[in-house]
């Protein structure tokens, strides 16, 4: 117990720490860490599509989105990822982020984002999520789209489609799940 008011002096004299005057390098170490910031993944989505597969599919491995193996279904290449939780749900509904992509086994030439909200209560902050998460990973993989994915999860969203720089995009709607697709552009 005679150590718990020297623990609590400690933890306030940390917090009491700050820039004295004329002390520029905390101002510094974040110019620094702001010329460092990691450069994007790719150029966009036509590049994306013009890499190997698997190179492609690494991105959103190593942006959390945890793809499946690509592998032959239906007669084309495909990836099915692992569904991400967007919050605490009531008992047999949920509210989840899938990452799916499709292609030959060279290249992608479609990605997809499903969204499934089932319990309300946590849609709002579900919605949040995803939005958050996706428009994270685009930007830090170069890809244009943050604006398609803002749209397609308003809550009073409707299908519709279009051209981001490099990709087509559709958003799908049916019932509780939103579908953001982006495909290879063809000339």
């Amino acid at each position: 117990m005679r150590a718990a008011p020297l623990l609590l002096a400690a933890i306030a004299l940390a917090g009491c720490g700050g820039t004295a005057t004329g002390n520029t390098a905390g101002v510094d170490n974040a110019a620094v860490e702001n010329a460092t910031a990691p450069a994007a993944e790719t150029k966009g989505w036509a590049e994306l599509f013009a890499m190997p597969a698997n190179d492609a599919l690494a991105i959103f491995e190593k942006l959390s989105f945890r793809p499946g193996a690509y592998e032959e279904m239906g007669g084309m290449m495909m990836s099915h990822g692992a569904p991400i939780s967007l919050a605490d749900t009531a008992t047999g509904k949920k509210n989840v982020l899938t990452f799916n992509a499709s292609g030959d086994a060279r290249q992608l030439s479609g990605v997809s984002f499903d969204v499934v909200i089932e319990d309300e209560a946590q849609g709002e902050a579900s919605r949040k999520r995803a939005i958050d998460s996706l428009s994270t990973a685009l930007r830090v993989a170069g890809l244009d789209g943050e604006a398609v994915v803002k749209a397609a999860l308003a809550k009073d969203a409707t299908p519709t489609t279009g051209k981001v720089a490099g990709a087509n995009y559709a958003v799908l709607r049916k019932d509780a799940r939103t579908t953001i697709n982006f495909t290879k552009q063809t000339n």
